[in-house]
C-alpha cells in the first residue's frame, strides 16, 4: 500500500521578482515497508502520458496543472488525493 505522506512547494525559477514556475515534490511512504520516495508533480505528469500511451483502453484521471500562486492547506489536501 502507498500512501502519500506530504506535498512540499517549492519555487523552480523567478523572472524579475515574479514567480515563473514552481513545482510541487510528493512525498510517498509505503507499508509494511515504510520507505519513503521523493518525486516531483512532473514525474507523475510523465508517467500518466506514458499510461495513456500503453493502455489506451485504460481510463486514467487526470492530474492537476501547475500553479504559479501558493497552495493553501486545503488545495495541498486537494492534491494529496490526486497523487
Amino acid at each position: 500500500m502507498c500512501v502519500v505522506a506530504s506535498i512540499n512547494q517549492f519555487i523552480t525559477s523567478k523572472v524579475a521578482n515574479y514567480v515563473h514556475k514552481q513545482s510541487q515534490m510528493v512525498t510517498i511512504e509505503t507499508y509494511p515497508m515504510k520507505w519513503q520516495v521523493k518525486r516531483l508533480d512532473t514525474d507523475f505528469h510523465t508517467l500518466r502520458e506514458y499510461l495513456l500511451k500503453s493502455y489506451p483502453q485504460s481510463i486514467i484521471p487526470p492530474l492537476p496543472g501547475p500553479t504559479k500562486k501558493k497552495l493553501t492547506s486545503i488545495q495541498t489536501q486537494k492534491r494529496m488525493m490526486y497523487y
